[in-house]
């Protein structure tokens, strides 16, 4: 703690991995490193002076300290999806990542301390025990579409973990961060991580109080040995889902904002339990039954697929104003590693600039030369000649006979109060103007990323094949529109805990070009099939 204080007194920033940053001051105290204290040691804010860009430095104490190689195994082990960015974007420092120079604070002190650190860019977002604070105080009125987007976005995330055969292990209020702009979750605190290549540590945590399911044992005694498997997250997905769906200020806070105690699991005509499954009914008779099989277990193996939460969140249709829609804006990057984010110079700026506005109206005149409209072609005529003609629409749902109810966006159903809330349903009604000549549609660019960690993959749009970087992303121009896409990739087998890699496998299915620039891939390796995953 004295070499981060030294560190900030000096005014200078150090030289880490190629990036310049100091150590962010604590609001209420001058000269002293602002730091959250932790189960397993400290997280220091970090600022990078030429950008304002916020990183997150973990340093663990002694008594919880895991062994290095399985610090640094954790990165390549998570899925690649946006919420597993604290994971997959982390670097275990070493000394050699620290580089004196002119203007630099550097010591011997500080390469030995910064030593097994971990530095991560910080999440976006808000911890959902910091934003359940809000929402007891009255601070924070969440609306029910953001509370499904939340519960969705968990459920989803737990599924990608449980087919790359891993698990989080201490999901909690504070290792979930809620983006309150784009309505999705990020995962944080990584190092109780289970995977099937990973080796037990004793000192591992077994999960958060208000989170951990009663067959863990007591405050005197917690097992952690029986949390180490993939299937370790059932339990807290169910108690975060039922939180995200049911906080409001009349819920109870244990342990700084849980909304559970420990002593409540396994008490089946426990008084809050009986009315937080009334809640949960009167959203989906799904959640109903889900909680109370969650309620009920006896090992994670009782507790319900994470899939099965995905699916009845899925089926909650809730209406939405248009200043609450919101969805991910991802950043790919290229590199496989940290590297400087330096602003580029006012010059060098204006370069680009000159380059762009010189470009433009070549680019305009090379497009509609008739040599050069093909399939990825501004020439609307041509390619209804060559291609199948397709309506922009939303992407292919699937069609039941009933009418799918709507959840009007009303206020969370009150859990300790619930005869008092009441949920309409409407049918949904579709309007269609036939009538409505269609507008000349442009080709646009698309950023297609593939949540997939090897390098076998192969895609055809619409029997074009597509070429893929080393990180799976692929640029196309292409008109808006519903095309069919053929993915080949290899399937994972899980055997006693261990994934490995199987044979290849092609799977087609349609994907949807619309007003979204960022196209998101996700591919279930165990039953060999993919979906978009950020349709409308």
């Amino acid at each position: 703690m004295e070499i981060a204080n030294v560190w900030l007194q000096s005014g200078l920033p150090a030289l880490i991995r190629g990036v310049k940053l100091v150590p962010k001051q604590h609001p209420r105290f001058k000269n002293l490193a602002y730091y959250e204290e932790g189960k397993q040691g400290r997280a220091f804010h970090l600022v990078q002076p030429s950008n304002k860009r916020e990183w997150i430095l973990k340093k663990f104490t002694s008594e919880m300290q895991p062994e290095r190689s399985y610090v640094v195994s954790v990165r390549s082990l998570v899925p690649k999806s946006i919420c597993f960015q604290a994971a997959s974007k982390r670097i275990v420092l070493t000394p050699e990542d620290i580089k004196p120079g002119e203007g630099i604070y550097s010591s011997g002190e500080l390469s030995k301390w910064l030593d097994g650190t971990i530095l991560m860019p910080k999440m976006p977002g808000t911890s959902w025990q910091n934003v359940s604070k809000e929402i007891r105080s009255g601070a924070l009125d969440l609306s029910m579409s953001k509370r499904v987007s939340f519960a969705r976005s968990l459920a989803e995330a737990v599924v990608e973990m449980e087919q790359e055969g891993c698990a989080h292990r201490d999901l909690s209020h504070e290792s979930v961060l809620l983006d309150l702009q784009e309505n999705i979750v990020y995962l944080i605190d990584w190092d109780s991580l289970f995977h099937g290549t990973l080796y037990y540590f004793k000192n591992t945590p077994a999960g958060s109080q208000g989170y951990m399911p009663q067959w863990l044992g007591d405050q005197n005694k917690w097992d952690s040995r029986k949390s180490w498997n993939r299937k370790g997250d059932r339990f807290a997905l169910a108690i975060l889902i039922s939180e995200f769906l049911l906080m409001n200020q009349e819920s109870p806070s244990f342990y700084d904002g849980a909304m559970y105690s420990q002593e409540m699991f396994g008490n089946t005509q426990h008084p809050f339990f009986l009315k937080v499954s009334e809640s949960l009914g009167r959203i989906s008779e799904s959640l109903h039954d889900l909680f109370r099989q969650t309620w009920n277990s006896t090992s994670y193996d009782d507790c319900p697929d994470p899939l099965k939460w995905k699916e009845a969140l899925e089926e909650i249709k809730v209406e939405e104003s248009a200043s609450e829609q919101g969805k991910a804006i991802l950043e790919f990057d290229e590199g496989e590693e940290i590297a400087s984010s330096e602003s580029s110079s006012s010059s060098s700026k204006a370069y680009w600039l000159l380059l762009l506005l010189a470009l433009v109206p070549l680019a305009i005149w090379f497009l509609n030369q008739p040599e050069n409209q093909r399939f990825f072609s501004t020439s609307s005529a041509n390619s209804q000649k060559n291609e199948p003609v397709r309506k922009n629409s939303e992407p292919l749902q699937v069609i039941k006979n009933e009418p799918v109810p709507v959840v009007k966006n009303t206020e969370p159903p009150q859990v300790l109060q619930p005869d008092n809330t009441k949920t309409e349903l409407v049918p949904v009604t579709q309007v269609n103007s036939p009538g409505t000549p269609s507008p000349i549609v442009m080709p646009q660019k698309y950023l297609i990323k593939v949540m997939y960690v090897d390098t076998d993959l192969k895609m055809k749009i619409d029997g074009q094949e597509i070429l893929l970087n080393k990180n799976n992303t692929a640029e196309v121009q292409i008109k808006p529109g519903i095309y069919g896409m053929e993915m080949t990739f290899s399937k994972v087998i899980l055997e006693r805990e261990t994934v490995k890699k199987g044979s290849s496998v092609t799977s087609e299915a349609q994907i949807t070009f619309d007003k979204n620039e960022n196209i998101i891939i996700q591919i279930n390796r165990s039953e060999g099939t993919w979906q978009q995953t950020n349709t409308p």
